[in-house]
């Protein structure tokens, strides 16, 4: 082949790509398509947003009835609450260290 038949083979193809009819979505499909995602993600948190509502009023709940009822249970109920967390947190820790040595 020569250099011609190439240039020649190329301006065809370029030609051919350019002559091709791409039919693109006009913007208020873009514009429905966003405002609809929206939507669901909006659902979607609200639903969150009530469940974390109503397991926050069921604890205020139980820790208010604790320490009316049971003082010393409230206590421990607190220690909990303030050492399980640091447990998880350097347990955490560690297992992320040990992932980043292997």
């Amino acid at each position: 082949m020569n250099n011609n038949s190439i240039e020649k083979g190329i301006k065809e193809a370029i030609e051919k790509i350019d002559s091709i009819d791409i039919k693109e979505p006009d913007l208020n499909w873009f514009a429905d398509l966003v405002s609809d995602e929206q939507l669901k993600i909006a659902k979607k948190q609200n639903k969150q947003l009530s469940i974390f509502c109503a397991l926050a009023a069921v604890v205020i709940t139980f820790l208010f009835s604790l320490y009316n009822f049971l003082f010393s249970a409230f206590v421990i109920m607190q220690a909990i609450s303030l050492i399980v967390p640091i447990i998880v947190f350097i347990v955490t820790k560690i297992v992320s260290k040990e992932a980043r040595i292997l």
